[in-house]
């Protein structure tokens, strides 16, 4: 009996990781994602890369972290695949909150899906900017980078190359510390 118990065990844990790999091939197959091999070697030191001299010899760097993501893949209801794409056309670049007023003004004037996702989020503008950036999700990441004395920059690209048939509209709204940009609110900006 002590000698069949380890089998079970073993065939439990590769069960949810085939089902992790299904889940995985659904969702591309559904995004219409099909993934090329890279030519790209992977990078030999696989740590996050130093600062790099920025504009005016100031550091360049990734700051902030992801607060929501709304996208059109996303289920959330009637009409907020529409509302996600109509926000991503009515502000295409990226933009940079440092007060709550104006926070509260854009919030208000969401599309109605998305005015609740809006309000649940409460920054801290004291210690914090929030960015919200758009970008079709063909597998982008995305990243905001500190180019020096507070500007921003908003990117999001491919980490490998993937041909997708459809990539879906994406907002993403992002929380900079200020105490990464070792600046006041007043001075953060987009570049």
């Amino acid at each position: 009996m002590a000698d069949m118990e380890p089998e079970p065990r073993a065939a439990r844990r590769r069960g949810p990781l085939r089902f992790a790999a299904v889940a995985l091939a659904i969702a591309l197959t559904l995004a219409g994602c099909q993934l090329q091999p890279s030519s790209t070697p992977p990078p030999a030191d696989t740590q996050s890369p130093a600062p790099s001299e920025g504009t005016d010899g100031n550091v360049d760097y990734d700051v902030g972290e992801v607060v929501e993501i709304w996208t059109q893949a996303s289920s959330r209801g009637e009409g907020y695949s529409e509302a996600v794409r109509d926000l991503m056309r009515a502000h295409p670049t990226a933009m940079v909150f440092t007060n709550i007023q104006a926070w509260e003004v854009w919030v208000d004037a969401l599309p109605e899906p998305l005015i609740e996702h809006g309000r649940a989020i409460q920054p801290d503008f004291a210690d914090e900017a929030l960015l919200i950036g758009s970008y079709d999700d063909c597998m982008m990441v995305p990243s905001v980078d500190h180019v020096g004395d507070g500007q921003l920059r908003f990117t999001a690209t491919q980490a490998q190359h993937v041909d997708c048939e459809w990539a879906p509209s994406t907002v993403v709204i992002m929380s900079i510390p200020l105490s990464a940009l070792g600046v006041d609110a007043d001075d953060v900006g987009l570049v």
